[in-house]
């Protein structure tokens, strides 16, 4: 009667306990972490949040040895343990700023965000108004153009990838440099069919 959404691997998930209690017991945690194409390397990881994003989990919070906040996916970390170094707080951190910009579960520290304007086809407009891309997008105009509309975003691979699905059902109007690289992944989309 009722099916949701089920993830294709459940690799990480046995993490969920020991992070989440270290975020509420304010236990600092020794996590041996293998990223994308990156060595294998050890982390005292004072957790804040745990978030899933298309099925997948990932935990936030501040590295004392990148001297950071990270996001590190729950499916490539190897190992965690407690560990007897100091929870480290950071005042100034809340889900919604940390995220506020992020398309996706990318968060860029040092990146502006930037406003990027997107016009939809009449036929993807309602799809488009019933389920936004990101909570800062506005609707500029719905004509018989289509749906323009405008957000505030960093622009990464998620948004690109995200614009990218949409195939000739949007065009995207706004930053210059984002026009510039969705045409460049459009032509080299194109060349793998010649």
């Amino acid at each position: 009667l009722i099916q949701v959404e089920e993830p294709v691997k459940e690799e990480g998930s046995k993490w969920l306990e020991i992070i989440l209690k270290g975020i509420t017991d304010k236990n600092c945690l020794q996590v041996l972490y293998h990223g994308f194409g990156r060595p294998e390397k050890e982390h005292l990881f004072s957790p804040y949040l745990l978030k899933e994003y298309r099925n997948r989990w990932y935990t936030v919070g501040y590295s004392a040895t990148g001297k950071n906040i990270l996001i590190l996916a729950l499916d490539r970390i190897n190992e965690i343990k407690q560990s007897k170094e100091k929870y480290i707080i950071d005042s100034e951190f809340t889900p919604a700023s940390f995220f506020k910009y992020s398309f996706g579960i990318t968060q860029v520290h040092a990146a502006k965000a930037e406003k990027v304007e997107l016009l939809f086809t009449p036929q993807q407009a309602p799809y488009i108004e019933s389920q936004p891309l990101h909570h800062s997008q506005q609707p500029l105009s719905n004509d018989e153009k289509g749906l323009h509309i405008r957000m505030k975003v960093y622009i990464t691979r998620e948004l690109i990838m995200s614009i990218l699905s949409y195939g000739a059902e949007v065009k995207v109007l706004a930053p210059k440099k984002l026009i510039i690289e969705i045409s460049k992944h459009i032509v080299e989309m194109g060349k793998i069919y010649i």
